[in-house]
């Protein structure tokens, strides 16, 4: 199988570090030879350096939508929180 689309819902749920790193640098290759890959996601430390699009969902209805840098201002907003301190190219678990 090859499928050119893969859907996703909370794929690092109970996963240890390691596992992680592995299904993210997994899904960062398939991006990279043109699979399209949608993935859901509270954890949003560990891929908002990665997309290429988000939709911030809130109580089901879809609140923002855009690049990581346009959606990153309204995530406290909705519950969501990261430390203002980061930029946005560091909301990663992967290794430079």
């Amino acid at each position: 199988m090859n499928p050119k689309l893969l859907v996703l819902d909370e794929p690092f749920a109970n996963l240890d570090y390691r596992s992680v790193v592995s299904v993210l640098s997994t899904l960062l290759r398939l991006q990279q030879e043109g699979h399209t890959i949608i993935l859901v996601s509270h954890e949003v430390e560990k891929t908002l350096a990665h997309v290429d699009h988000v939709l911030l969902l809130d109580d089901g209805l879809l609140v923002q939508s855009g690049t990581a840098a346009d959606v990153y201002p309204h995530l406290k907003g909705h519950g969501i929180y990261l430390p203002s301190s980061l930029a946005i190219k560091d909301l990663s678990w992967l290794k430079p």
